[in-house]
Parts: C-alpha cells; structure tokens; sequence
C-alpha cells in the first residue's frame, strides 16, 4: 500500500506489502530488511519506494528507476498512515519506518506492514513499547473504534477496504 514518507522524502510511496486489509486500520510501523537496497521508481506519474529485487515483479513496463539506496537511508523515517484512527500512537514511536526480520526482498514489495495481529508483528510493537489494541470484537466484528466498519466481520470488511483506499488512489 502506498503511504507518504515525512519530512524529508513528502513525495514518494511507500509499496508495503499487506495480505490481510482488514489489518490496515491498525498499521503502525513498516518493516524493512537491513542491508538490503531499495530504489525510487517513476510510474505514472508518481515515485514510489520498494525493493530493488522486486521492481520488475511490481512494475511490468513505463517505469524508471530514478536512484538507489541502501535500507539504512529510510529506517527511521515517519510516514502518515493510510487510516488516521490511531494517530494517538504516534506519540508512542508508531509510524516510522524500521528494520525487521521478516521483511524480505524474495517476494512482495521488500517493505511490510506491521500491526498487532500478527505473531512477529506482536513482538515487535512490544520491543518498541507501542500499546497493542484490537478494533475486533469477540466475535471478530469491527468495533466503534472503526466507524465506518462497526458491526461487520473482518473478512467481509476487506472488499470494503480495497474499495476505499481504490477511491483515493
């Protein structure tokens, strides 16, 4: 998914990889490899980040990679989050991009999106001691904390999702 890196990189995207949308709304870092590099791709009108390993996955044709950086040059960068509805958590350290295990440069887009559902992604936020939360319900029902997807189980939530962040391009 793309998000806007801050302060000093305001118009690029990031590609972080995400398989389960209805985790997005709790997104809260962006994982990358260490020593890895990463490029800056033209495509469309728009300059997007991602590995270098994997830009011909991503981009089939019209791009151009416009420069080359050791993954060291974004860890610690901040971004704004696709969804505002935690940007409380920015005060805890949220928001920023750094280095984790699991992200590889073999698949996806080389950046991954963390947030508290998955195992590793769990531990990680610990580490960083950013407070877990869950928007899930017992019967894993979005909750009020996400308005807009109160009352709708989170699979069924996805198609919605996608259609969001379609609409705003």
């Amino acid at each position: 998914f793309p998000v806007t890196i801050k302060p000093e990189i305001t118009y690029k995207r990031v590609m972080a990889f995400a398989a389960t949308p209805w985790t997005l709304y709790g997104n809260l870092l962006i994982g990358i490899k260490k020593d890895a590099l990463y490029v800056k791709v033209k495509h469309e009108n728009q300059t997007y980040i991602c590995s270098k390993d994997l830009v011909s996955d991503l981009f089939k044709e019209n791009f151009e990679i416009i420069e080359e950086f050791n993954s060291s040059e974004i860890e610690g960068k901040e971004y704004e989050p696709l969804f505002s509805n935690y940007e409380n958590k920015r005060e805890e350290g949220a928001f920023k991009v750094i280095f984790a295990d699991h992200a590889v440069t073999t698949e996806g887009t080389g950046l991954v999106h963390l947030a508290p559902y998955g195992e590793k992604d769990f531990e990680i936020l610990r580490s960083k001691r950013i407070k877990a939360f869950d928007y899930l319900d017992d019967t894993a029902n979005f909750t009020s904390e996400i308005p807009e997807l109160s009352g709708i189980f989170y699979k069924e939530a996805n198609p919605k999702i996608i259609e969001n962040l379609i609409s705003r391009n």
